[in-house]
């Protein structure tokens, strides 16, 4: 009875559904009669509390915890691509070529690849082409939840290509832009505070190749690495850290400057994230599969449940978990 699940339509109006989640969170203490709530953002959810916490830095008064699950905190450069028309999938050569393999296995890519290669290409890209135009230009640009999940390097060149003519959707896009730049700076105000501040963050799938930035950065397939860990370092897809590699040791949040925060794989450097020692990384965990995986369900609960509070209080839960393939 006091399990409140938020939704909202994934491409409305970031600012709208911004402040019904602040009335909601007001509506949820009267109901429980509680002062404080804890927080779960899932994926997109980690756009809805940067602006949160930006539009409403009141309510971080009322917050005692909040678990991130493979947050959008800084975006993904898949949408980024989109906007900035950087995309594979109406490149003849991409599509012929190892495009699809990034989203389905050697063999149902290479099946679907055969049965496009029958078309014309001017009927097959003429077609993708006209598709991306609608889908990018009619939905996608309409929308300031989509604009939100758009990475912040990508932004300012994106809004110049799409937004000098909407310049009413320009001026909240612009707005949460600034809350995405102030994403770290307001989660830290928040622990000040005293609330408790902990993720899941997942790695090692490459970025699916919609875009030109696929193979450039750590992913679970659909969010970069960085995005949803806070600003965690890690090697590149496919590589470790540099032979001898020393953790940076660049956040503040570290208990102890002598943890081992670097990933047996040498893969990823957790000491550079905001939150070396609540964050937790799940190796070959894709992001669309995140709610099949067992062990990072029953690691939530046992988060809300105040049964583990950091990467060292369960033996069972250790700062870097591999998933089974």
């Amino acid at each position: 009875d006091h399990l409140y699940y938020f939704s909202y339509n994934s491409f409305g109006n970031h600012i709208d559904i911004t402040k019904e989640l602040y009335d909601y969170i007001h509506m949820v203490m009267e109901q429980t009669g509680h002062d404080k709530v804890a927080l779960s953002p899932i994926s997109q959810g980690g756009t809805i509390s940067n602006a949160l916490f930006e539009y409403h830095p009141d309510i971080m008064d009322s917050i005692a915890k909040v678990l991130f699950i493979v947050p959008c905190l800084d975006g993904t450069t898949l949408i980024g691509d989109v906007f900035s028309n950087k995309i594979r999938l109406t490149d003849p050569d991409a599509l012929y070529n190892g495009l699809l393999s990034t989203f389905f296995d050697v063999e149902t890519a290479s099946m679907i690849e055969t049965l496009v290669r029958i078309l014309p290409d001017e009927v097959l890209i003429g077609g993708l082409e006209k598709g991306v135009d609608v889908l990018v230009n009619d939905i996608m640009t309409m929308s300031t939840s989509m604009w939100a999940m758009c990475d912040s390097a990508s932004y300012p060149e994106a809004a110049e290509l799409h937004l000098k003519d909407r310049p009413e959707i320009k001026k909240q896009t612009d707005k949460y832009y600034q809350a995405q730049l102030n994403s770290n700076k307001n989660i830290q105000k928040l622990i000040d505070k005293g609330c408790e501040v902990l993720t899941v963050a997942e790695y090692d799938i490459q970025m699916y190749g919609i875009g030109y930035s696929y193979d450039k950065e750590m992913a679970d397939g659909m969010i970069p690495l960085a995005s949803t860990s806070m600003g965690t370092y890690a090697a590149n897809i496919g590589e470790t850290l540099p032979e001898g590699y020393k953790q940076a040791n660049s956040s503040k949040n570290c208990s102890n400057k002598k943890h081992n925060h670097i990933s047996p794989d040498n893969i990823v450097d957790a000491s550079t994230g905001l939150l070396p020692d609540t964050t937790w990384y799940f190796k070959g965990q894709k992001h669309e599969q995140t709610a099949l995986n067992k062990t990072i369900l029953t690691l939530a609960l046992r988060v809300i449940e105040n049964k583990v509070t950091d990467v060292y209080s369960d033996p069972a839960y250790p700062q870097f978990i591999t998933c089974d393939p």
